[in-house]
């Protein structure tokens, strides 16, 4: 089986993320407006400045996490056509999760910048339903394709919340 085609990667992008960070969120500020409560006017300005960071690192942590997946991975970020080949250079030797730690951090920075209640109890709900679907689905059939090379990996390098230093194994290949 070949690598995927931009087409496929494409398609994965837009069912996946473009529904997550761009359809929801606007959903949610075109039919609830409302979610603006007078804790967000509390807010300084300086929110929104760090809303717009949040949104850009969050951005350029996904595309770089897809860059990966396509130069690195062999794979699209579907989990219908996932990697075939683990990495565990670049990004992903300080987080297990880069890609989806990008999209959260772009949904928070939504919120910030628009201001909205709705759109930071979807990034709650957004994280929560990942949590469980890597402990209970993704990551078993990781250990299941890739083995001991994974566990070890998952020993070493957290799923969110990045490590401070780069995690080295003799499986590491430089980019």
């Amino acid at each position: 089986m070949g690598s995927p085609s931009i087409f496929e990667h494409f398609k994965a992008v837009v069912q996946l993320p473009f529904v997550v960070i761009v359809l929801i969120p606007s959903f949610i500020m075109y039919f609830l407006p409302e979610a603006k409560s007078a804790f967000w006017s509390e807010l300084s300005p300086m929110s929104t400045i760090i809303g717009i960071a949040c949104f850009f690192l969050g951005l350029a942590l996904f595309i770089k996490s897809v860059d990966l997946f396509i130069k690195i991975g062999n794979g699209t970020l579907a989990p219908w056509n996932p990697t075939r080949k683990l990495i565990i250079s670049s990004l992903y030797q300080f987080t297990r999760n880069p890609m989806l730690l990008g999209v959260n951090l772009i949904l928070f920075g939504l919120a910030l910048t628009l201001k909205s209640t709705y759109i930071l109890i979807w990034n709650g709900i957004f994280l929560l339903i990942n949590q469980i679907y890597f402990i209970y689905s993704e990551e078993p059939k990781l250990i299941q394709k890739f083995g001991s090379e994974y566990t070890e990996y998952t020993n070493h390098v957290p799923r969110w919340i990045p490590r401070l230093s780069p995690w080295k194994s003799s499986h590491n290949k430089p980019i």
